[in-house]
């Protein structure tokens, strides 16, 4: 019997084809990875846009305008008179409560320095017309504040008459108004 001689035959070329191979699987699998990935992404980015543009759009439909301030001091306090008009197209809440959500009054001097800073329900500003309920949309409403202990600006010495006051007032955090008067 005669042996044969059996021929290997060169496998350098297989291992060329098989990296090629393995690195078209590496790059499939990557960007399929990276494909997800900036799915996730964008979807939270896009949930947190549509939030932000809920609470904008809320915050804009909720415009509360002063028609008119006017304060009379008498004794050891005074009264201030605000009329409101609602000129956005969601109702606004003018609740006089001391739980969260409450409505806030501030009242600065005419260096913008804060006077006080009180809730409507407050010993130093208590809302005692007006307060509770809603301001419906295109509807007015008087509110009358009294300011006594540190709100009080009545003190001629302190405020002489013509002095200039700002006042901010935050309606639970649905809208907001201010604007200035003078004593």
């Amino acid at each position: 019997m005669k042996l044969r001689k059996i021929r290997i035959r060169n496998k350098k070329g297989i291992t060329p084809i098989i990296a090629v191979i393995l690195l078209m699987m590496m790059t499939v699998a990557a960007a399929g990875a990276a494909f997800f990935w900036v799915l996730r992404i964008q979807s939270s980015f896009q949930g947190s846009s549509e939030q932000h543009f809920e609470t904008l759009n809320s915050n804009l439909n909720s415009q509360i305008e002063p028609v008119h301030a006017q304060f009379k001091g008498y004794g050891n306090s005074g009264n201030f008179t605000l009329i409101l008009k609602n000129s956005g197209s969601a109702s606004v809440p003018l609740t006089k409560k001391s739980t969260s959500p409450t409505t806030n009054f501030i009242l600065k001097n005419n260096e913008q320095d804060v006077i006080c800073s009180q809730k409507f329900f407050g010993p130093s500003a208590n809302c005692t017309v007006g307060c509770g309920g809603d301001l419906g949309v295109n509807s007015q409403a008087t509110l009358i504040i009294n300011l006594t202990s540190e709100c009080a600006i009545q003190n001629q010495t302190t405020y002489p008459n013509s002095s200039v006051f700002f006042y901010e007032i935050d309606f639970s955090g649905v809208s907001a108004t201010g604007g200035t008067f003078r004593k």
